[in-house]
């Protein structure tokens, strides 16, 4: 079922960055959605966002970590330098730490990031006072936000994506239903 739904990235993608692609989906972004439509269903205001912006200095660590991870012997690994291994967990820390060898643009996305931070730890909403684009709430439109060199909110984010992973069983005994018992 995952080879057929992902079919045209298996085709497009080297498949390191397939694999990459699949992960990110069900175990990043589609639980995170799925949280923030429970949270939204109990009044919370809740925000989402993808990082889909790397620091240079990420994408040099990322590798050397990427390699060491999935490629501790090397004989699954014929050109995986050609593999980009995208926006990885943990870039983020580099913007928000302000790493020092990030360049100008890094700089500038990081305290992007930190402002919408900032604004939700004080406010609940990260864009109040915020220079950047308006953050709206997930709910009701399911809008992410695009935390790119121009952030963009973007509605419905590979909804059918999760649609399909919110179908697929994650791997846990499934659930016994007992009948009370009545003494």
């Amino acid at each position: 079922a995952i080879a057929q739904r992902y079919s045209d990235d298996l085709v497009a993608l080297s498949p390191w960055e397939a694999a990459a692609l699949i992960y990110t989906d069900s175990q990043y972004l589609c639980p995170t959605q799925r949280s923030a439509r429970w949270l939204s269903q109990v009044g919370a205001n809740a925000f989402v966002y993808r990082l889909e912006y790397k620091p240079a200095v990420f994408d040099v660590s990322a590798r050397v970590v990427y390699r060491r991870a999935w490629c501790a012997d090397f004989s699954m690994c014929d050109n995986i330098s050609r593999a980009d291994p995208g926006v990885g967990h943990s870039a983020d820390v580099y913007l928000l730490f302000n790493h020092p060898l990030m360049n100008k643009t890094d700089f500038a996305i990081g305290h992007r990031m930190i402002d919408y931070w900032m604004n939700f730890a004080n406010s609940g909403d990260p864009s109040v006072d915020s220079e950047g684009p308006a953050w709206p709430t997930f709910m009701p439109n399911n809008i992410t936000m695009s935390l790119r060199r121009k952030p963009v909110a973007v509605s419905n984010l590979r909804q059918s994506y999760c649609d399909f992973w919110s179908g697929i069983r994650s791997g846990l005994p499934p659930r016994v239903h007992l009948s009370p018992i009545i003494i």
